[in-house]
């Protein structure tokens, strides 16, 4: 990709913030964040679980790697687990790590909601930077 991160990283809050639903920004969000792999590793045809693999090959933070393959587990527990809630401790967690851990400009009210938008933004972000 060859834009720059502080505009990727807004396009992607504003696609989600338009979604109300925490499930849905989780499974959006995911694919968001594959179509960013993808257009580093270069192969469509690939899981989201092997584009992490390839991404890891060329990345120097094991701190993203880990965060992708946090958002792999928690999409899957959201697709596979009919109990699962998508506002869990679990979700806020990974958000709050990824916040806590990965420079990000944007800084508006954070609810639990909001919260999930700007870790996925701030790790697309992130992502788009290492690649």
């Amino acid at each position: 990709m060859s834009i720059p991160k502080g505009i990727l990283e807004w396009a992607v809050y504003c696609h989600l913030h338009d979604y109300k639903d925490t499930q849905m920004i989780l499974l959006k969000g995911h694919l968001l964040i594959e179509e960013v792999l993808t257009s580093i590793v270069g192969n469509d045809d690939l899981s989201f679980y092997a584009k992490i693999g390839r991404f890891k090959a060329s990345s120097n933070s094991q701190f993203l790697v880990n965060s992708l393959v946090r958002l792999n587990r928690l999409r899957n527990k959201l697709a596979h687990e009919w109990r699962f809630e998508s506002e869990s401790a679990e979700v806020q967690e990974w958000a709050d790590s990824v916040l806590k851990n990965i420079p990000y400009m944007m800084d508006f009210r954070r609810t639990k909601r909001t919260r999930v938008i700007h870790a996925i933004a701030a790790l697309a972000g992130a992502v788009l930077e290492q690649g």
